[in-house]
């Protein structure tokens, strides 16, 4: 942040001044942070998949008739935190 910060309000020419050690941690922050964005994205799409998956099976027992699931199915209609 403090590169940044420099950069972007430089007060002389020196602040726009950059190492090799700065460059090369601005550049280690990015790629720690596409990788935090791809494990959220990850984590994000398999919570989807569990979610798409739970719900076809519900569906698929009310089609069919199974009294377990329309049990639940109708005790979730009466629940008031729908």
């Amino acid at each position: 942040m403090a590169t940044r910060n420099r950069l972007t309000h430089p007060k002389t020419i020196s602040d726009l001044e950059v190492t090799d050690e700065e460059a090369n941690q601005v550049i280690g922050s990015f790629f720690w942070l596409l990788e935090m964005a791809v494990a959220a994205m990850e984590s994000s799409n398999e919570a989807v998949r569990n979610y798409t998956k739970e719900f076809s099976e519900i569906i698929h027992g009310i089609k069919v008739g199974d009294p377990n699931v329309i049990a639940e199915y109708r005790n979730a209609l009466r629940s008031p935190e729908i």
